[in-house]
C-alpha cells in the first residue's frame, strides 16, 4: 500500500511543473544577479564607503604637508607658492600619470575582450579574468580622475590667492578638497532597487521550490543560487588577484610621502571593498553548494532504498 501511494503521488504531479520550475529559475537568475549588483553598488557609494576614506586620507596628507610652510599664526614661511604647493603638485602629477596608464591598459583589455567575445564559452574563466581586470582599470581610472581633477582645480584657485592676504592658510586649506562619492539620493535608489529585485527573486525561488519534488527542493535552490553567484565570485577572485600586481604596489614605498600615502590609501580601499563584497558571494556560494550536495545525496540515497517497481502484470490478466 505504501509503495502504491508513493508511486501515485509522483504520477499525479503535472508535467508542466518542470517547465514552470525552470521558467521561474531563469527569471530568478536574472533578478537575483541584478539585485546583488545593485546591493554591491549601494555599498560602494554608502555613507561609510572606503573610497571616501581613501580620498580623505589623501586630502589630509596634502594639507599636512602644506601646513609645514606656515607658522603657528597661519603666516607663510615663504612667498614661493610652488614650494608651498609642492605636495599638491606631486600628488596631482602622479595621479594624472596613473590615470593615463590605466586608460591605455583599459583600452587594450577592452579590445582583447571584444576580439575574444565569441570564445566566452570555450574559456569562461579567462574571459572572466579579463572582465575583472577591465573593471579594475575603470575603477582605478574613476579614482584617479576624481583626485587629479580636484587637485588641479585647487591648484589653479590657490595660484590666484595672494599670500599676504589675511587667513591665507585657511583659504588654501579650504581649496584642497576632494569631493565625496557618497550621495544619499543615489544610495537610496540603488538600495531600493536591490531590495525590490531580491524580494521578487526570493518569491520566484520559493515558487521554483514548490514546483520541485522530493530532494529537488534542496538541489533546485542550491543550483540556482550557485549559478547566480558564480560569475561574481570568480570575477571578484580575479579582481583581488589583480590588486596584488597593480602598478600602485610600486609606489607604496616611494621616497615621496604623499605618493606613498596616495598609493597605499587607494590600494587599501580597493582591497577592503573587494574583501567586503567577496564575503557576501563566499557565504552565498557555500550555502548554495551545501544545498546542492544535500539534494543530490538525498536523491541518490532515496533511489538506493526505494523499492523497485513491479513489472508483474498477471493480476490484470486474471
Amino acid at each position: 500500500m505504501g509503495k502504491f501511494s508513493y508511486e501515485n503521488s509522483h504520477r499525479k504531479r503535472p508535467y508542466w511543473y518542470v517547465d514552470a520550475k525552470w521558467v521561474c529559475g531563469i527569471i530568478f537568475l536574472v533578478l537575483f544577479i541584478t539585485g546583488i549588483l545593485f546591493f554591491n553598488i549601494s555599498q560602494i557609494i554608502s555613507r561609510k564607503n572606503v573610497i571616501d576614506t581613501a580620498t580623505g586620507n589623501i586630502e589630509s596628507s596634502i594639507k599636512e604637508e602644506v601646513s609645514k610652510f606656515f607658522d603657528n599664526k597661519g603666516k607663510p614661511l615663504t612667498q614661493d607658492k610652488e614650494v608651498i604647493l609642492g605636495a599638491l603638485t606631486v600628488a596631482k602629477d602622479k595621479t594624472k600619470e596613473l590615470d593615463n596608464k590605466v586608460k591605455e591598459s583599459g583600452e587594450d583589455t577592452g579590445q582583447s575582450i571584444m576580439s575574444s567575445y565569441f570564445q566566452i564559452f570555450q574559456n569562461p574563466l579567462d574571459f572572466g579574468k579579463k572582465i575583472a581586470t577591465l573593471f579594475a582599470y575603470k575603477l582605478e581610472g574613476l579614482m584617479y580622475s576624481r583626485v587629479s581633477n580636484s587637485l588641479n582645480s585647487a591648484s589653479e584657485k590657490i595660484q590666484a590667492l595672494d599670500l599676504k592676504d589675511a587667513n591665507v592658510k585657511d583659504k588654501i586649506m579650504s581649496e584642497i578638497a576632494i569631493p565625496k562619492v557618497y550621495s544619499e539620493k543615489q544610495y537610496s535608489r540603488y538600495r531600493n532597487d536591490a531590495i525590490i529585485c531580491l524580494i521578487i527573486s526570493l518569491l520566484l525561488l520559493i515558487t521554483a521550490i514548490y514546483f520541485s519534488s522530493g530532494f529537488g527542493r534542496l538541489s533546485t535552490p542550491g543550483f540556482l543560487i550557485l549559478m547566480a553567484t558564480l560569475p561574481g565570485f570568480f570575477i571578484l577572485m580575479s579582481f583581488v588577484k589583480y590588486l596584488r600586481t597593480s602598478p600602485l604596489n610600486d609606489y607604496t614605498n616611494s621616497d615621496s610621502k604623499i605618493v606613498s600615502i596616495l598609493s597605499t590609501s587607494i590600494l587599501d580601499a580597493f582591497k577592503s571593498q573587494a574583501d567586503s563584497l567577496f564575503t557576501v558571494y563566499k557565504y552565498l556560494f557555500i550555502f548554495a553548494l551545501v544545498l546542492l550536495v544535500l539534494g543530490i545525496l538525498g536523491s541518490f540515497i532515496l533511489k538506493i532504498f526505494q523499492p523497485k517497481q513491479t513489472t508483474d502484470i498477471s493480476p490484470r490478466l486474471k
